[in-house]
């Protein structure tokens, strides 16, 4: 049992892990079950006390992992909604971002139901929202690039292949550097 424990706490460091729930989830019940089995002779109420400090002792101890998982979770959202989006918004001209945000979310949600423990029922609320932000601070910085290209002049349409594609690539930071500096407008 311990090593079973120490492989998935090694295996969570790197990435995520699938079935991360189910598989912790029976690890706390062997754990118990063995508790149990070893005091049945033992005052029910004492048994009682103790078999919750077991509980809360676990809990403790696979929390690091547990928030290291939903890490993962996050970042692996994350690229789902980037890919999804640069998709999305070539095929679904003005709702992409909605699209893709609907979707991500979907996903982030079937992610944290594979890691969910049965035995605890840990409040997801804040971590949604935190990734709600990301996602709503990614399109925030898309939208004020896109803001920022059309001010000067580089903006391009997927069907539109006269900007130099290597222009797209430019360093938005530098742009606004250049922008602050050469107050003239850009025409390439």
């Amino acid at each position: 049992m311990l090593q079973d424990w120490l492989k998935l706490e090694e295996a969570v460091k790197s990435e995520r892990v699938k079935g991360f729930g189910n598989k912790l989830s029976s690890l706390i019940d062997d754990c118990v079950s063995s508790y149990d089995e070893e005091v049945t002779h033992y005052d029910g109420i004492v048994v009682s006390e103790r078999r919750k400090q077991l509980y809360e002792k676990l809990m403790q101890l696979v929390a690091p992992s547990y928030a290291l998982m939903f890490q993962h979770i996050q970042s692996e959202a994350m690229e789902h909604f980037k890919t999804t989006l640069k998709i999305k918004s070539i095929l679904i001209e003005g709702r992409g971002y909605d699209v893709a945000t609907k979707e991500s979310m979907r996903r982030f949600d079937e992610l944290c139901e594979d890691a969910a423990i049965k035995q605890v029922k840990w409040d997801l609320t804040i971590l949604r929202k935190r990734f709600s932000n990301d996602m709503d601070s990614h399109i925030t910085d898309l939208r004020m690039l896109d803001e920022f290209e059309w001010s000067l002049g580089l903006h391009h349409s997927p069907s539109s292949a006269s900007i130099d594609p290597d222009l797209r690539h430019l360093d938005l930071r530098l742009l606004v550097q250049f922008h602050a500096i050469c107050p003239f407008e850009l025409h390439l």
